[in-house]
């Protein structure tokens, strides 16, 4: 795998992010009433500390994936911790309603940090991650 081949995973990647954003603001008025309820309470409570940590490791983790852009030898463990602990906090948080394009593009993006993360340490692209000697 070429270095513009990874970069290339590594843009989806973050182009994904972003539609994940447009379908989580253009599909949340498909709800049925009782579950845009639900969001909308959700929304209104305060935040609770497993979402601000949840946050901080999705902002590391963004950190990350554009640290790989840049073959950065930190971001491979950034990236893979905080793909993991982003997984295991799902458990903490609680009842989720999502619409099904929502879901679907978070299925996608998981499913796509995972084939990152095996690029990263298990394709020949490993190598570009080793640290130059000075």
């Amino acid at each position: 795998m070429t270095k513009t081949q990874f970069r290339g995973v590594v843009v989806f990647s973050l182009l994904l992010l972003f539609i994940a954003g447009v379908v989580v603001l253009t599909f949340s008025d498909t709800l049925p009433p009782e579950l845009s309820t639900f969001v909308e309470a959700e929304f209104e409570e305060e935040p609770t500390a497993v979402e601000f940590l949840g946050f901080a490791v999705v902002v590391l983790t963004v950190i990350g994936n554009i640290g790989l852009l840049f073959f950065a030898w930190w971001s491979r463990p950034l990236f893979a911790a905080g793909v993991v602990a982003a997984s295991v906090a799902t458990v903490f948080d609680g009842p989720v309603v999502t619409t099904a394009p929502e879901a679907f593009i978070f299925e996608m993006g998981l499913l796509l940090d995972g084939f990152m993360i095996a690029l990263a340490y298990f394709s020949e692209a490993k190598v570009y991650f080793e640290r130059k000697a000075t």
